[in-house]
C-alpha cells in the first residue's frame, strides 16, 4: 500500500541532487532512483557544474542544497541559469537562520524544501517543479 501512495509523484527527468551530506545524497538519490528519475550524485557546485557540462545542459531540473562546501547554492544556480536561463531548479536547506538565505530565495521566488523533508514531500516537490507551467 505505501508504494501505491507514492505512485501519483512519480516521473521520468534527469536532475543533479547537490548534497554535501553523504546520508542525506544517498536516502534522496535511492528514493529518487526508484520513482523513475535519473539522478546525478555531486557533493558540491564544482561537481554540479561538471554534470551540467557533460549533460549538455540537458538537464530537467537542479536539486540543490542552499548551503555547499565551495559555494552557495544560490551562487551555483546563478551560474546555471545563466547557461541555461529556463532551467528548473529545487532549493532545499536545513538551515533557519542567516546561511539558509530565505530573503533572496524568496525574493526570487526559488521553489524551496525545508530539511528535514519526509519522502512523500521530497517526491511532490520535485513533480510540482518539473511539470509544465
Amino acid at each position: 500500500m505505501h508504494g501505491m501512495a507514492l505512485s501519483f509523484v512519480t516521473g521520468f527527468a534527469h536532475l543533479p541532487m547537490i548534497e554535501d551530506e553523504e546520508i542525506v545524497r544517498e536516502v534522496a538519490t535511492r528514493t529518487l532512483g526508484k520513482n523513475g528519475y535519473v539522478v546525478f550524485e555531486a557533493t558540491n557546485a564544482k561537481e554540479a557544474l561538471d554534470i551540467f557540462e557533460r549533460e549538455n545542459g540537458e538537464l530537467h531540473l537542479i536539486f540543490s542544497d542552499v548551503v555547499l562546501t565551495d559555494k552557495t547554492g544560490i551562487q551555483l544556480i546563478d551560474e546555471l541559469l545563466f547557461l541555461k536561463p529556463d532551467l528548473k531548479l529545487l532549493l532545499c536547506s536545513g538551515y533557519t537562520d542567516s546561511k539558509s538565505q530565505w530573503p533572496i530565495i524568496d525574493e526570487r521566488g526559488f521553489p524551496f524544501l525545508q530539511k528535514p523533508y519526509v519522502i512523500p514531500d521530497l517526491l511532490q516537490a520535485i513533480r510540482d517543479t518539473i511539470k509544465p507551467s
